[in-house]
Formats: C-alpha cells, sequence, structure tokens
C-alpha cells in the first residue's frame, strides 16, 4: 500500500531536522574538541628558539656541555662566573635555548652570583611538558656543578619564568640540594586554571578541556595532574621560595594561593603594573636587585637543613 504524500512529507522533514540536529551536534562538540587539542599541541610543541649570548651583554661565560639523564645528548649551555661561589640555576622557558631571561641573569651575576643558563629540552626535538618533565634537567645540572670546585654545593638556587617558573617550584620539591627557588609568573596548578577558564563554556568547555587532557598525554605521555606546582610547594620545606608576579597578571590568585600554603617560608612580592614577564623593566633594575638579593642572601645563609 502506498503511503499518503502526508506522511511521506512528515518522514522528509523528521529526516531532514533530525540530520541537522547531529550535524549541529558534531559540530558544536567537534570544534572545540579540535580546539583543545590544537591549544595543547601548541603549548607543548613549541620548537626550539635561539640562544642569548651573555658576551653581548657584558659578560665573561663559558661555553659549556653537560650529559642528560633522560637524553642520548648533552645539554649545551654557559657559565657565567660570580664572586661569591653561590650559583643560580636559571631554567629555560619553554622553547628558549641557553640564555634566556638575560635581565635577570645580570642581575644574578652582578650580585657576585654564578649563573647556569642551558637549552630548553624542546632542543632536542621533544616535546616540552610545561614544567614536569622539565625537572630532570635541572637535577642534570646539579651534578653538573657538583664536578666543579668553584662552587658552593651548599649555595646553589633556581629560578624560572612561567612554565620555567612551575619547573624551579616542582625542582626545589624533588632535589634537596637546592636551597631556594624564585619562580616568576607561573601556574599554581594548570589543569584547574584550564576547568576554571572554560567553565562558562558549559558542555562545549569540558570537551575543549577533554581534548587538552588527552593532547597531553600522547604528547608529553603524562597525566595533566603532574602540573601542579601548589603540591610541589607543600612537600618542598624547609627550603624558601620567592614568587615574584605583575598585578596585572591573571595567574596572581594562583601566586596568592602557593603563598598561603606556607606563609613562614614563601614570599610573595606583586610589582605594581607590571604584565607577564616585565618585572625588571617595570619595577627598575635597583628596585628588583634589592629584591632578589635580600632574599638569596638571606635564604643562602642559613646551614642546609634548616
Amino acid at each position: 500500500m502506498s503511503q499518503s504524500p502526508a506522511l511521506s512529507s512528515a518522514r522528509r522533514v523528521h529526516f531532514v531536522v533530525t540530520s541537522v540536529i547531529l550535524i549541529s551536534v558534531i559540530l558544536a562538540t567537534g570544534i572545540p574538541g579540535i580546539l583543545g587539542y590544537s591549544f595543547m599541541a601548541g603549548l607543548t610543541l613549541p620548537g626550539c628558539g635561539g640562544d642569548a649570548d651573555p658576551a653581548d651583554y657584558g659578560m665573561a661565560r663559558e661555553d659549556i656541555h653537560f650529559p642528560s639523564s633522560e637524553f642520548d645528548a648533552d645539554y649545551a649551555g654557559y657559565f657565567i662566573p660570580g664572586s661569591n661561589g653561590a650559583t643560580v640555576i636559571v631554567v629555560p622557558t619553554l622553547r628558549s635555548g641557553r640564555g634566556d631571561r638575560m635581565q635577570e641573569i645580570a642581575v644574578y651575576q652582578r650580585g657576585g652570583y654564578n649563573v647556569l643558563t642551558y637549552q630548553s629540552r624542546s632542543c632536542f626535538g621533544t616535546p616540552h611538558s610545561l614544567g614536569y618533565l622539565e625537572v630532570t634537567a635541572v637535577g642534570d645540572a646539579l651534578d653538573y656543578l657538583r664536578s666543579r670546585g668553584d662552587v658552593d654545593t651548599g649555595k646553589i638556587a633556581v629560578h624560572g619564568f612561567s612554565a620555567g617558573g612551575a619547573t624551579s617550584l616542582m625542582a626545589v620539591a624533588r632535589y634537596p640540594t637546592l636551597r631556594a627557588a624564585i619562580a616568576h609568573g607561573g601556574y599554581e596548578d594548570f589543569d584547574a586554571i584550564l576547568s576554571d577558564s572554560i567553565t562558562p563554556m558549559g558542555l562545549l568547555g569540558i570537551v575543549f578541556r577533554l581534548a587538552a587532557q588527552l593532547a597531553y598525554r600522547q604528547v608529553a605521555g603524562e597525566d595533566i595532574s603532574v602540573l601542579n606546582p601548589l603540591a610541589a610547594i607543600q612537600t618542598s620545606a624547609p627550603r624558601p621560595i620567592l614568587l615574584i608576579y605583575g598585578s596585572t597578571e591573571v595567574t596572581l590568585a594562583g601566586a596568592r594561593a602557593m603563598q598561603a600554603v606556607a606563609p613562614e617560608r614563601v614570599s610573595l612580592w606583586v610589582v605594581p603594573g607590571a604584565g607577564h614577564g616585565d618585572y625588571v623593566a617595570t619595577a627598575g633594575e635597583t628596585v628588583y636587585a634589592n629584591e632578589v638579593y635580600r632574599f638569596l642572601d638571606a635564604a643562602l645563609a642559613t646551614p642546609p637543613g634548616n
């Protein structure tokens, strides 16, 4: 029996409407998923940037290499001699080569501190993990410093900016040899920040976050929960920590949360008017230097274990 024209037309309309809804759902969830995956892949696959030479800034330096315990290769770096035997390891930021954060390096060197700066793990052609896997390179740098006769191994601090700041906080928790950490403008819990930022997006935000988590797992080989300097601060006692953030940074609330974990040993200096990375330029070199010298002089004067 043939269908009536009205029934046949209704079924065609139902098919079209159902198809449109299905396609819309696929697009609505697929696009945030692609964006979330691409966002994380872009962060963790930055490539390798170039070096900055301390000699161009009037500082003597040794061209050095030290073995990686992770790769079958050596890290290229610079050792910039100071005058007081104490040393600051400056962690590279994301794709940076050796000599990253030269403004801060110059402040340390003028204050009498040795500085060890080295290239990012991205320069080995591998992904960047946004701070967690990079902690291993800090351990390799410590092994190198132990091999030198001009370094007081009881007076070593670590410094990092952004993802490198997260590395410095996680490194001081892992390596007791490090006596102090200075972290600029980093995150406190990457996955929590990601979750908070996409909450207003509802379901689409959830898809974005799941895709970003998946990308991190596939690219870095770790669960994104490892990106948690806040937890590292809790296990880094009794080592002192100095957090430096600009008053306009979106991660400032996270810095306050990290200080609140252990206010007796975690200091927070908020640079008025500063954004992400321009602390020395905004505060002025003298003000910045006085702040970090005061912290390091006190931190490294304390006998190890106290």
